[in-house]
């Protein structure tokens, strides 16, 4: 296995991934990883077939305010402008799912 992965690594044919902002479904990592051991003629495939999730705050208006300077030559905070849908979509918690398993599979 640490053989398949230095290959990858040096090749540069890391492991596919999806991204997705729902849970994946147990059977689906369960069938990656079914076929990964077919594939590799291995039993441990769980072990290369990996889902992780992360929670991002892209911007935190407190501490990290974003100013706009406007034409006249105030300086406005992005919250106090007019495009609040921009504002809205970078200051709520996102939480992306990921799996990552053998491209070859």
């Amino acid at each position: 296995m640490l053989s398949y992965l230095c290959k990858c690594v040096i090749q540069r044919n890391l492991p596919k991934t999806i991204i997705s902002s729902k849970p994946f479904e147990p059977d689906f990592i369960k069938e990656k990883i079914t076929k990964t051991n077919e594939k590799f003629h291995i039993e441990n495939g769980a072990e290369l077939v990996d889902e992780i999730s992360r929670s991002l705050l892209p911007y935190n208006s407190e501490k990290q305010p974003i100013y706009l300077l406007q034409k006249n030559g105030l300086k406005i905070t992005l919250e106090n402008s007019e495009n609040q849908i921009l504002s809205s979509s970078i200051s709520q918690m996102n939480t992306k799912y990921i799996l990552s398993f053998p491209r070859e599979i």
